[in-house]
């Protein structure tokens, strides 16, 4: 879990305090004081009040939307308070999702009814606005506890993008004025219902922005620049966007990914099926150390680029002997990078592994089932990190097609919540948490099980689920890719 807010974000949230709204939010009026720019209201003083929460608005331009086929997609709300004891940040709100309802546009009498909300794929929610109201959310999970004597500054974040309605009518996301807003409450407590604004008042109302076909940060904190300048602690040793050499930075200060050309470290595996002399693929990798078993009467096809093998998905499948380089040991990171095509994305009747590692009780996988994608991780034993396991899905795929798979984790001895992140196509799909993965014998498969692995509904033991389709380009590194070479990989 990401214990510290993002430096250039929370400076980029403060500086935002001092401009207008990038547009108008419809059906707000002129005496409420927000309706054209952002300001703080309690800032740092709770007064009194023990809880803290995290929300945000998503308003119609008040001069008109015309998209008629756009949704705002939303993932990853987060609450964070600076304690002035002890000079850091504290984590208090995290939620992979949200939940709300759509209100009156001037909140008149708290009247709301419920959005138009709908559960993406990945597990993230997407909103279309009601025509009269917003849609008003905050965090799943409950309130963030805080010591009202001991708050130095309140950070609230979460991530959107535009994305379609119906993927079969025209995309007219270019058309869509969409504004999003941030901002936080103080509560009496961390269970006190609303009683017109007297068990709750709010600390800030951040910024409204317009939202975009790509991902980005929207925030608010309950302090201006000025105050950074007055107490440098709010940004001292925080984390910066980190945008590596390929990428560039949106108009939140967050990397938007482009295709990185530097070259991927710790590749440990490389197979490209070219030749495969006497049943085994060799490893073009720079440690040419794991090459792969090919299982059954296995041949190869036309691939992604150059060859593939082709599996019958009854027992044909390849495998590389446990090795220190991929299972044998502890691995932080890890990036699994590999083509593949499915003669039947839809079979329900078993999972068509394409990649796994480990057994039930640690690992990773790769599988098709039920015209869903998924990509998964575990690491059970409560003496390690106790993951029981995180699944990403997307049922973003067509049957007899190429598309490229990757699986990232970046994880510590302790769960993260953004340790696993699926890509598909070069795009990202989801992310969840994990943990690193402790040592994890039984041989890895490609195109099957080998020797047990556990998928989203419970595990496996022994072989089987094979893949019917093919495999071309597998590549295993010991890094955590970035999306800008991952997007390399699959262009």
């Amino acid at each position: 879990m990401q214990q510290q807010p993002n430096k250039d974000l929370l400076i980029e949230a403060a500086s935002d305090l001092e401009k207008t709204h990038e547009g108008r939010p419809d059906g707000v009026p002129d005496n409420i004081d927000w309706s054209s720019e952002p300001r703080i209201n309690a800032g740092n003083d709770p007064g009194g009040f023990e809880a803290v929460n995290a929300w945000g608005q998503i308003y119609e331009d008040a001069a008109g939307n015309p998209a008629e086929n756009t949704r705002v997609k939303l993932r990853n709300i987060q609450t964070y308070v600076f304690s002035k004891k002890e000079g850091e940040w504290n984590l208090v709100q995290s939620s992979p999702t949200v939940e709300g309802a759509a209100y009156k546009l001037d909140f008149a009498n708290d009247t709301n009814q419920p959005a138009d909300i709908r559960t993406e794929p990945d597990g993230s929610l997407s909103i279309k606005v009601t025509p009269g109201f917003n849609f008003h959310f905050w965090p799943t999970g409950g309130r963030g506890t805080i010591d009202p004597n001991d708050v130095g500054g309140v950070y609230t974040t979460v991530d959107a993008k535009l994305i379609l309605d119906d993927p079969n009518k025209p995309d007219d996301r270019a058309q869509a004025k969409y504004l999003m807003g941030m901002g936080s409450d103080y509560w009496k407590d961390a269970t006190a219902g609303w009683d017109n604004f007297k068990t709750n008042y709010d600390a800030v109302v951040g910024r409204f922005r317009y939202v975009d076909s790509e991902w980005d940060s929207f925030g608010a904190t309950s302090f201006t620049e000025e105050a950074i300048e007055e107490d440098p602690r709010l940004v001292e040793g925080l984390p910066s966007s980190q945008v590596s050499e390929g990428d560039t930075v949106g108009d939140s200060g967050s990397p938007t990914h482009q295709p990185d050309q530097s070259e991927p470290t710790g590749l440990v595996a490389s197979l490209n099926f070219e030749d495969i002399p006497g049943g085994i693929a060799a490893d073009s990798s720079p440690i040419k150390n794991n090459p792969a078993t090919l299982i059954g009467e296995i041949a190869t096809t036309k691939g992604a680029k150059g060859n593939a093998i082709a599996l019958n998905g009854k027992g044909q499948y390849a495998e590389i002997a446990n090795t220190s380089d991929i299972n044998l040991g502890v691995h932080n990171q890890r990036t699994i990078s590999l083509w593949f095509k499915v003669n039947n994305a839809s079979v329900d009747s078993r999972k068509q592994v394409i990649y796994e590692e480990g057994a039930g009780t640690r690992g990773l996988n790769v599988y098709v089932h039920d015209d869903q994608l998924r990509v998964g991780g575990w690491n059970e034993p409560t003496g390690e990190s106790g993951w029981e396991g995180t699944w990403l899905s997307t049922d973003n795929i067509s049957s007899n097609q190429w598309h490229h798979i990757a699986l990232v984790l970046d994880g510590s001895d302790n769960l993260g919540s953004k340790a696993i992140t699926g890509y598909l196509d070069g795009e990202t799909f989801g992310y969840g948490e994990g943990s690193q993965l402790w040592e994890r014998p039984g041989a890895i498969g490609l195109g099957s099980i080998n020797g047990g692995t556990k998928f989203h509904d419970g595990s496996e033991p022994g072989n089987g689920h094979g893949l019917a389709g093919a495999i071309d380009e597998v590549k295993i590194f010991n890094d955590a890719l970035t999306a800008g070479q991952i997007q390399s990989l699959a262009a």
